[in-house]
């Protein structure tokens, strides 16, 4: 693997809200190893009101230091959109193995909770690779989940074909 300067969580879907929090996104270098998301710059595809991407990287687990995407991104009405937070490393490009995310107690709905995510890494803010997916994840008030972000070797990825069958109508 190898370091690299920029690191992007892609939500693609939120539990059923309208947008996604995260109260706090931290990266490691090693498993269970401390973050490294320090030093660097926060940004964000959009904000909801005051909360903004670096209050996912302060250390402070509330639901007012919390970033919020901004609303009608996702289901229950949403615009079909996704949202991404990224951290950029600056001169200290950094090579993630594992990343945890909190969802904060008392934050309004359960339904903000990221759902379905993919970890990318870039090195010029343009071009992006996926490093690792996730889905079909569910959080509660005050969780924190950890992920182990190491590539997926080519050998497990299966692919699978799903087929509709039409069928006739008997009335």
């Amino acid at each position: 693997m190898a370091a690299h300067r920029y690191w992007r969580l892609h939500i693609a879907d939120s539990n059923g809200g309208t947008s996604v929090v995260i109260s706090e996104l931290a990266m490691a270098e090693t498993a269970g190893g401390a973050n490294v998301c320090t030093g660097g710059t926060a940004s964000a595809s959009s904000v909801n009101a005051s909360q903004f991407a670096s209050l996912a990287f302060d250390g402070v687990v509330t639901p007012a230091s919390s970033w919020q995407s901004s609303t009608n991104l996702y289901g229950g009405g949403g615009t079909g959109n996704t949202a991404w937070i990224q951290y950029d490393f600056n001169t200290n490009p950094r090579d993630i193995v594992e990343i945890k995310i909190t969802f904060a107690t008392g934050i309004s709905n359960l339904n903000l909770a990221p759902k379905a995510f993919s970890l990318y890494y870039s090195d010029d803010n343009i071009t992006w690779t996926r490093q690792r997916s996730w889905a079909e994840q569910v959080f509660a008030y005050g969780e924190t989940k950890t992920y182990d972000a190491t590539p997926m070797s080519s050998a497990l990825i299966n692919n699978r074909v799903l087929f509709d069958r039409k069928l006739k109508d008997t009335f």
